[in-house]
C-alpha cells in the first residue's frame, strides 16, 4: 500500500496527548507541521463549507451538493476541522454514500495514521473564558459559600448546610511529549506535565452529616482550542469537591501550594510512572463538634479530547483530612493532602495491542496540625432544683442545675425524666416540665456534653414528688330539661324498630334469643343511650382519679351474679326526642370496655347498679362528644334484662348520673 507524507496537518494522536491548550505564545496563524507522520491514502480532508448538516447521533453528513460527495467511497476516513455544524471537527470512517447523503462510523488514529514519530514540549493549558485567568496564573478559580449538603433542601435554613469557600490557582502545561508509532504498533510513549497550584479551603458546617459524595463546583472550563494543521484538539477541565466521611467541623481552613511534575512512559511493553513535587501548608486551628473522620478534596481533572474522543485524563488534588475521638489523645488531628493520576485511553485510538492505563502517580499526606491538650468531659451536674427528695413539688416545675466544663468548652445538655429522654442539646441549666400528675414521684438526670461530643457519665439520678393538689367531686345528674337519654330497640329486625322512647321514665335493657317451636328466630335487642355533658362541669386542670356511671333500677341476672356489661362508642350526634334503632343504631361502634356490674349476692337486685370506668378516662370525653351506648349479656329466654331510671323520672333522686372525683393542680 503506498503512503502519503502528509505534512500539511498534524497527527490526531499528538493532539490528544497534549495536556493544554495554547502554547508560550500566541496560536500561530499558519500550520504547524510536523515532521515523521505518514497518512493513509484513503484519509480524505473535508472543508467546512461543504457540511450542510452532521448528526452525531446517526452519523449522518449532509453535503451542499452531490459534487462534494464524488470522489467519497466507503472505507474512506474523513478529517474536518471545527465549524459550526461540526463544533467538535470530525473523524469518521465512510459507510456509504448516496448523492449529498453520507453515513459514517466512528474511526480511530489508528485508522488515519500510519507511522509516525513526534516529539514536543512546553504545551501550555489557557481559558476560552479570559476571566478566569488571575495575576500569576492562568486559572483563578473562587468559590464561595458553595453548598454541598443541605439537609432539609431549603437552602434558606443554614444550620443544616455543609459549605466550602476558598479558592483555587493554577497553572498547567505538558512539559515533555513523544509518540513514536510503526505498522507494529505503539513503541513508545512519553507524557509529563506541570501543575503548579495555590489552593485555600475553608469547610464550615452547623450540622453533623456523614457524606461520600462527588460535587461539581463549576461548570466544566473550556480551553483555548489548540490547533495543528487541519486537527484541534478541545480539553476541558472540571473542578470538583470530594467528600468522604462524618462532617462535624464549625470552621476548618488550609491553604496549600505546590508545584508538582508527573508523568508516565511507555516502552518494551512496560509502564513507568514518575513524579517530583514541593509543597507547604498553612492552618487555622479547626472547631469541632462531634466524634467524625472526614476528608474533603478539590480536585482539578482535565480531559484531552480531539474529535470527541478522549485520549488521556490527569487530575491533581490538594485535601484535608480530620481524625476527631474526644476519648483519645491527641483529641483530634488535621491532615493536608496530594494526591495526582495520569491515565492514557490508547485503546480508544485504535492501537489495540497497548492497554488502557492509569496509575496514581503521586500520594502525600502530612500531620500538620493537632489538639495540644486533652479534652476532658464536663463535670456532673450539681444542685438540682426541684432538691433531691423533695415533695410538695408543683405539676409545672422549673428544673434547674449547676454545671461547667473544666476545658472551658461550651456545655449542652439532655434532660431525662423517668428514664425518657424530654429534652436534648439545650444551652441552658434549666428546662420547664408542665402538666405532671399529682401526688407521683418522678426521677430526672441531666447528661451535659462538651462542644467536641464527649458527654460525662455516672450522673446523678434525682427524684421529687408532686403535690397532692386540690380534691373536687363532681356528680353530673340531669333532668328532663337537661337529660340526654334514651333506650333504642328492634324486635326481629322490624317490630318497634322506628320507636322513639325519649318520653319514658324508664330505661330498657333487653338481649333475647327468640324460637319458635323450638326453631331459633331471631333476637330481640335493646341499648340504652346516654349522654352527659361533662367539660363545662369539670375544671380544665382537674386530674381525675375516679368516674363512675350510676344506673338506678332492677338488673335481672339469670344463674350469673354478677352479670357482664359492654359499653359502646357512639361517633354521631343523636337526641332522645327522635331516636330510634333505625336512624341511630348505625352509630353505635365495637365495644370500648366491659366489665362486671355489682352489686353482690342477688338474684334480682333493685337499686343502684354502679360501673367503676376509672381505667378508661377516655370514656369522659366520649361520653361528653357523642354519648356511650351500653348492652347486657345475652339471655335466652328473658326478654327483659334490666329496668333503670331515666332523666325523665319523677324520683329526682334516682336518675342517671355520673360522679367524677379529681385533684385540681
Amino acid at each position: 500500500m503506498s503512503k502519503n507524507k502528509f505534512l500539511r496537518a498534524a497527527t490526531l494522536a499528538t493532539a490528544l496527548c497534549f495536556n493544554g491548550c495554547g502554547s508560550d505564545t500566541t496560536t500561530p496563524t499558519t500550520p504547524i507541521i510536523p515532521e515523521g507522520v505518514v497518512f493513509e491514502d484513503q484519509v480524505r480532508q473535508l472543508y467546512e463549507e461543504s457540511i450542510m448538516a452532521y448528526n452525531p447521533t446517526t452519523g449522518q453528513i449532509t453535503f451542499e451538493s452531490p459534487e462534494d460527495t464524488q470522489y467519497l467511497q466507503p472505507g474512506n476516513i474523513l478529517l474536518a476541522d471545527p465549524s459550526p455544524n461540526s463544533p467538535n471537527g470530525l473523524l469518521r470512517k465512510v459507510n456509504s454514500v448516496q448523492n449529498n447523503i453520507v453515513t459514517t462510523s466512528p474511526a480511530t488514529l489508528n485508522d488515519a495514521i500510519e507511522t509516525c514519530n513526534l516529539e514536543t514540549d512546553n504545551i501550555r493549558l489557557t481559558p476560552a473564558d479570559k476571566s478566569l485567568a488571575g495575576v500569576g496564573f492562568d486559572f483563578d478559580i473562587p468559590f464561595t459559600n458553595v453548598v454541598l449538603h443541605d439537609q432539609d433542601g431549603n437552602l434558606g435554613t443554614t444550620d443544616d448546610q455543609v459549605r466550602l469557600t476558598g479558592n483555587l490557582a493554577f497553572n498547567s502545561k505538558v512539559t515533555d511529549f513523544k509518540l513514536e508509532v510503526s505498522q507494529s504498533g505503539v513503541q513508545e510513549f512519553n507524557f509529563q506535565t506541570n501543575t503548579t497550584e495555590n489552593l485555600s479551603l475553608t469547610l464550615s458546617s452547623d450540622a453533623t452529616t456523614n457524606l461520600s459524595r462527588v460535587y461539581q463546583l463549576c461548570p466544566d472550563i473550556h480551553c483555548t482550542p489548540f490547533f495543528l494543521g487541519s486537527l484541534v484538539i478541545k480539553p476541558t477541565i472540571e473542578i470538583n469537591a470530594k467528600i468522604n466521611g462524618g462532617i462535624s467541623i464549625s470552621d476548618a481552613y488550609v491553604s496549600q501550594t505546590a508545584n508538582l511534575t508527573a508523568g508516565i512512559h511507555y516502552s518494551n511493553r512496560t509502564w513507568t510512572p514518575s513524579s517530583t513535587f514541593t509543597n507547604d501548608f498553612t492552618y487555622q486551628t479547626p472547631s469541632f463538634s462531634e466524634n467524625a473522620s472526614a476528608r474533603v478534596e478539590v480536585e482539578i481533572k482535565t480531559n484531552l479530547l480531539a474529535y470527541d474522543i478522549l485520549g488521556f485524563t490527569s487530575g491533581v488534588g490538594g485535601y484535608l483530612r480530620t481524625e476527631v475521638n474526644p476519648t483519645q489523645t491527641p483529641w483530634w488531628k488535621l491532615y493536608g493532602g496530594l494526591e495526582a493520576y495520569l491515565g492514557a485511553k490508547l485503546q480508544l485510538m485504535g492501537w489495540l495491542d497497548i492497554a488502557d492505563y492509569s496509575t496514581g502517580v503521586v500520594s502525600l499526606e502530612e500531620l500538620i496540625a493537632q489538639a495540644s491538650t486533652t479534652n476532658h468531659a464536663p463535670n456532673n451536674a450539681t444542685n438540682p432544683s426541684p432538691t433531691n427528695n423533695s415533695t410538695n413539688a408543683s405539676v409545672n416545675p422549673l428544673l434547674n442545675w449547676d454545671c461547667s466544663d473544666p476545658d472551658g468548652d461550651s456545655i449542652t445538655y439532655d434532660v431525662f425524666l423517668d428514664s425518657q429522654l424530654v429534652a436534648d442539646d439545650i444551652v441552658d441549666s434549666q428546662f420547664q416540665l408542665s402538666g405532671l400528675q399529682t401526688n407521683r414521684q418522678y426521677h430526672w438526670m441531666i447528661q451535659a456534653k462538651d462542644s467536641h461530643g464527649l458527654s460525662n457519665t455516672n450522673n446523678a439520678t434525682w427524684n421529687f414528688t408532686t403535690s397532692q393538689g386540690t380534691p373536687g367531686n363532681l356528680v353530673i345528674q340531669p333532668g328532663p330539661t337537661d337529660g340526654n337519654d334514651t333506650y333504642i330497640r328492634t324486635r326481629l329486625n322490624t317490630q318497634y324498630s322506628n320507636e322513639n322512647h325519649g318520653e319514658e321514665t324508664e330505661l330498657k335493657l333487653i338481649h333475647d334469643r327468640l324460637y319458635v317451636g323450638g326453631e331459633y328466630v331471631g333476637r330481640d335487642l335493646s341499648r340504652i343511650l346516654l349522654q352527659f355533658d361533662v367539660y363545662p362541669r369539670l375544671p380544665t386542670n382537674a386530674e381525675v382519679s375516679s368516674i363512675k356511671i350510676s344506673l338506678y333500677g332492677q338488673y335481672y341476672t339469670p344463674g350469673l351474679d354478677p352479670a357482664n356489661s359492654f359499653f359502646h362508642k357512639m361517633n354521631h350526634t343523636w337526641s332522645e326526642s327522635v331516636a330510634t334503632w333505625n336512624n341511630s343504631a348505625s352509630y353505635i361502634e365495637s365495644p370500648v370496655l366491659s366489665g362486671d356490674i355489682p352489686p353482690e349476692g342477688s338474684q334480682y337486685h333493685s337499686g343502684w347498679h354502679t360501673w367503676d370506668i376509672s381505667n378508661y378516662p377516655e370514656t369522659l370525653s366520649l361520653m361528653d362528644q357523642y354519648g356511650i351506648a351500653l348492652q347486657g349479656i345475652e339471655f335466652e329466654g328473658f326478654e327483659l334484662i334490666g329496668t333503670f331510671y331515666s332523666s325523665e323520672n319523677p324520683d329526682t333522686e334516682h336518675r342517671p348520673k355520673l360522679e367524677i372525683q379529681y385533684n385540681v393542680k
